[in-house]
């Protein structure tokens, strides 16, 4: 007994004859007959009564024609259930990368990730701030990857690889690129964000951010950093976003203030550093727990934006 044979047994059913089946079906009436027998002689009973003037099914085959439609029913929902699997759109990561040595190294672990995770990455290169700052206002960059010379405790340079996402908001107590706390979309609904300016550049792009995940955060907009500081200390709730590095070394001394900077406006959700001496497989690691970490964060927020919103 076959799944194709119980289909001809229940189509012939449906039809009340055999070349019917067999052209709904898209076989010809012999193979469709042959496939009925051997269910019949397999199950050994007779299924149908035969005429000439044509088929009709028999009291056994009654019972068994209303049990074989249910097995073939629940068969098509599975059916149905893997092919919307199968037909949803691909995981896809936009991902900026800034031309340099490293990038190019970061190019080809990024291929290796996709070609080993199956999520389809598309690599924009920007050179400078002015192309960084356009793509992240075209709202199509997921991650930006930058390179950038920072002087370490030891008073020498020395370049680093630093991994920024800017899919995620991420406002730090310390104000300090390591920092572990963060805010994520959800914990921004129905909060006020305070602003020195509506004219800076960034302010579009985070309204278009909040926007695309069903958020309608209030803009206020002091233009006085200290006037901004002295809202904070009684409504720590509400998020500062400055564009002066002094008022950012200002807010290092109010630890209960979260801060987000111009010159990054949307901290990582999960920050590495790698120095370039470290052996490319050792870079390859890193990038990988990170991108792992961030398609999960994705998939969380998919789960938050199907959530009704309560504004």
């Amino acid at each position: 007994m076959t799944i194709e044979e119980l289909r001809y047994f229940v189509e012939a059913g449906k039809c009340g004859s055999f070349s019917a089946a067999a052209e709904k079906l898209h076989i010809s009436p012999q193979g469709l007959s042959q496939g009925i027998r051997h269910l019949e002689q397999d199950m050994n009973v007779l299924l149908f009564q035969r005429t000439t003037s044509g088929v009709s099914l028999s009291e056994i085959g009654l019972q068994v024609f209303d049990h074989a439609s249910n097995i073939l029913g629940s068969l098509d929902q599975i059916k149905t259930c893997v092919n919307g699997h199968r037909g949803k759109r691909t995981e896809r990561l936009c991902c900026a990368v800034k031309s340099s040595r490293l990038g190019n190294t970061l190019k080809t672990h990024l291929d290796q990730f996709q070609k080993e995770s199956g999520i389809v990455i598309e690599v924009v290169d920007f050179g400078n701030v002015k192309q960084r700052g356009k793509l992240l206002m075209s709202n199509k960059v997921d991650l930006l990857f930058e390179f950038k010379e920072i002087l370490p405790k030891n008073d020498y340079y020395s370049e680093q690889l630093i991994f920024r996402s800017y899919m995620w908001p991420i406002f730090n107590v310390e104000n300090s690129l390591t920092s572990k706390e963060t805010l994520r979309w959800e914990d921004l609904r129905g909060i006020t964000i305070i602003a020195e300016s509506d004219k800076h550049i960034y302010i579009p792009y985070l309204k278009n951010k909040f926007q695309k995940y069903g958020l309608k955060p209030e803009f206020e907009f002091c233009f006085d950093a200290h006037y901004c500081l002295e809202v904070l200390s009684k409504s720590p709730e509400k998020v500062y976003f400055t564009t002066d590095s002094a008022y950012r070394q200002y807010l290092d001394t109010h630890k209960n203030l979260r801060c987000c900077s111009n010159e990054d406006p949307l901290y990582l959700e999960y920050t590495a550093f790698i120095k370039k001496e470290l052996a490319d497989d050792a870079v390859y690691h890193e990038l990988t727990l990170y991108l792992r970490d961030v398609m999960k964060d994705y998939s969380a927020l998919r789960g938050v934006k199907d959530k009704p919103q309560s504004m």
